[in-house]
């Protein structure tokens, strides 16, 4: 919303409708073409190219037959080594 606003704000400047508007009306027009450039590639380009990057790391996890951690792909094994650094593992305790 605040790029369109830049750019309606800059219409009537790119537009030389005042006097002494024809030193200016050269930067209202790069004022906009920026915005709107900037604009495009933050709400198409980028998520464009990252949901391609995401399916080929999708395809070369298939080829190397990795698994896919984030959708709840193979878990490593518990161990018996505490959770933490330094910390005494856990004491199972008997049941009697």
């Amino acid at each position: 919303m605040t790029s369109f606003t830049i750019v309606f704000a800059m219409i009537p400047l790119s537009l030389k409708l005042t006097s002494g508007a024809e030193a200016r009306s050269p930067v209202a027009v790069v004022l906009m073409g920026g915005v709107l450039s900037s604009m495009l590639l933050t709400l198409v380009v980028v998520p464009v190219v990252y949901t391609l990057l995401e399916d080929l790391a999708n395809r070369v996890r298939i080829v190397l037959r990795l698994p896919n951690r984030l959708a709840g792909g193979a878990e490593p094994a518990p161990s018996d080594s505490p959770s933490h650094p330094g910390m005494p593992a856990p004491v199972a305790e008997d049941d009697e």
